[in-house]
């Protein structure tokens, strides 16, 4: 059984309303988000528009396609995917090498998470439904056994305590289990205890993570997941 986050599905009765909810999300970091996220999130909304496959939940698409799509350079496309990974917007399920087109998939959960404190704007009742939205997928999640117990809170590293006052929900389960090296210029590594939890917070929570070591270290710095 597969220990990934499988993504809520927007197929089926309502889903028409439910995609655009989602790329309502979306819009919203594109109106209200900072400079650089409202550039990503007006090119993935145009991206998932068009050419995204809601059955399948995923996208498979060359990067000459992309930029004619966004009407930009391929230098500009490496950079907005590479960026759109690192936020855990995209999540790349097959890389395009050896002639292979590349193929990705929405990263819900981190849509949610950036796009949340936004809700609101649009009313009562799209909050309600991106709740229940949100709810559906994290309830896919199956949960694993760490074996390995949280640490106690005193002594903690300055980085995963401020992690914990952030995010309490998400703690023990995820941030908990990291250590933190010593940063090496602008790269800071964090370590788990194995491949499936480092690649998991990776993809859905650099957000947070980032967030957190700009408060730790005033400024920002290149993440690095590793066991």
């Amino acid at each position: 059984m597969s220990q990934e986050t499988q993504a809520q599905r927007l197929v089926g009765p309502n889903s028409a309303v439910l995609k655009y909810d989602l790329l309502t999300a979306l819009l919203l970091i594109g109106f209200h988000g900072k400079p650089l996220a409202q550039v990503s999130a007006t090119r993935l909304s145009l991206l998932l528009t068009a050419r995204y496959n809601w059955k399948t939940d995923q996208v498979s698409i060359g990067q000459a396609e992309l930029a004619k799509l966004w009407c930009v350079t391929p230098r500009t496309v490496k950079r907005e995917v590479k960026r759109l990974i690192e936020t855990g917007w995209l999540i790349c399920i097959r890389p395009g090498v050896k002639g292979r087109v590349a193929r990705y998939r929405l990263g819900q959960g981190s849509v949610f998470e950036v796009s949340r404190p936004f809700w609101p704007m649009v009313g009562h009742d799209y909050v309600e439904r991106m709740e229940a939205l949100a709810g559906r997928a994290e309830s896919k999640l199956i949960r694993v056994d760490f074996v390995r117990k949280a640490p106690e809170t005193a002594g903690l590293d300055p980085l995963i305590a401020r992690l914990k006052d952030l995010r309490p929900d998400l703690f023990e389960t995820w941030f908990a289990q990291f250590t933190v090296l010593a940063p090496e210029g602008d790269v800071l590594t964090l370590c788990a205890p194995n491949t499936f939890i480092a690649r998991y917070v990776e993809t859905h929570f650099s957000p947070v993570v980032q967030a957190a070591v700009l408060e730790i270290y005033r400024r920002p710095m290149t993440l690095r997941f590793g066991v």
